[in-house]
């Protein structure tokens, strides 16, 4: 039986015997999703306004299938998106989210 790592994989903390599907520590997890919710309510924001049209209405940027979703490759940059199908969007991964490093 396969073991699952027992490090998170944003800072290579301990999980802290967090579940076995589990990929990030508490505090990374938490920053993850507040960092994907404020990105995704302001392309919600844009598509109320009229900035962006609703993805479905689109073709998807990877593949011929209609599109589902609007993509972010970095959630810092929220309006930044492609649109493209549920699949393709799974296999193009998660996006950036970590905060951009303070320059000295």
């Amino acid at each position: 039986m396969r073991r699952a790592a027992a490090v998170c994989v944003e800072c290579g903390g301990d999980k802290g015997g967090r579940h076995h599907m589990t990929q990030r520590c508490t505090p990374c997890r938490e920053a993850f999703y507040t960092a994907l919710n404020s990105a995704n309510k302001e392309v919600h924001r844009a598509i109320r306004r009229g900035l962006l049209p609703k993805a479905k209405t689109l073709g998807c940027a990877d593949c011929p299938k209609p599109a589902s979703d609007w993509d972010h490759r970095d959630y810092r940059r929220p309006l930044e998106v492609t649109a493209v199908c549920r699949v393709c969007n799974f296999k193009r991964g998660p996006a950036l989210w970590r905060p951009e490093p303070a320059k000295a």
